[in-house]
């Protein structure tokens, strides 16, 4: 089975280089083809909220924090790409 896969371009990654803000955050997060997601899902909301805490902690605004937070919610209740495969 071939999974859909997001591969960023090289321009992506290169803005994604060249930015540079306070209240930046990157998380890098393993996958497993095989895997339902669920493993996964679980591991991103353990990682943002260590990035939660440490943009907190850097003394970022609340109400900035808050949008990443937001982001990252978004992207761990976007499951489109894994029901098309259960």
């Amino acid at each position: 089975m071939i999974l859909p896969t997001d591969i960023p371009s090289r321009a992506e990654i290169d803005r994604l280089l060249e930015y540079r803000d306070p209240s930046s955050v990157s998380i890098y997060l393993p996958t497993d083809p095989a895997s339902n997601g669920d493993p996964e899902r679980i591991e991103l909301k353990t990682l943002a909220a260590r990035a939660s805490s440490q943009l907190h902690e850097a003394g970022v605004a609340a109400k900035v924090v808050r949008q990443v937070e937001d982001e990252i919610e978004y992207l761990n209740d976007d499951r489109s790409g894994a029901n098309q495969h259960r």
